[in-house]
């Protein structure tokens, strides 16, 4: 056998394998974005889905791995809104990523602002709590010293009658 056969008879199946194993990664690529597909559908209706439904197995694209993030993100805030630093992170990774597809940036930039939103909000209620649990402990000493008022006035009141009485009598 030449060497040309040789290396004819080598390179075949290796371009083969080539082209199988290249078909059968973009296979699971297309499913992975199909499960992505479906999760971000739940989500978009205001349910929660598990995280291991959300994470896509094998390869994504860039704009994929965007997707993947702003669904956990969506995710995370849909779970617990006290608790919005994970989410934020993930957003801002998704905008500074060079090769995230412009519209992802921009989907991720308006979740994240309202994800500010939310944080300050949260930091609002927090402080009025703060500011409700003092107004209320005020109110409470402030009726216990209307109420040791309203006695001392009586006592003075019932002393003002007894002597009035004892001064009729003389």
């Amino acid at each position: 056998m030449s060497k040309a056969t040789m290396v004819r008879a080598v390179r075949f199946p290796l371009i083969y394998l080539y082209l199988v194993s290249c078909i059968m990664f973009a296979c699971t690529s297309l499913s992975g974005t199909q499960t992505l597909r479906e999760t971000e559908d739940t989500l978009a209706t205001g349910k929660t889905v598990g995280l291991k439904d959300i994470r896509v197995k094998g390869w994504l694209p860039p704009g994929g791995k965007a997707r993947q993030d702003i669904a956990i993100a969506l995710n995370a805030m849909l779970k617990d809104t006290k608790n919005t630093g994970y989410a934020a992170r993930l957003l801002n990774n998704v905008i500074q990523d060079p090769l995230t597809p412009r519209d992802l940036k921009i989907e991720a930039g308006y979740m994240l602002s309202l994800v500010r939103l939310i944080e300050t909000q949260n930091k609002e209620i927090s402080r009025l709590g703060q500011v409700l649990r003092t107004s209320e402990k005020r109110k409470e000493k402030l009726q216990k010293e209307r109420d040791e008022l309203m006695y001392k006035l009586k006592k003075m009141e019932e002393i003002y009658i007894h002597t009035e009485k004892r001064r009729g009598m003389q």
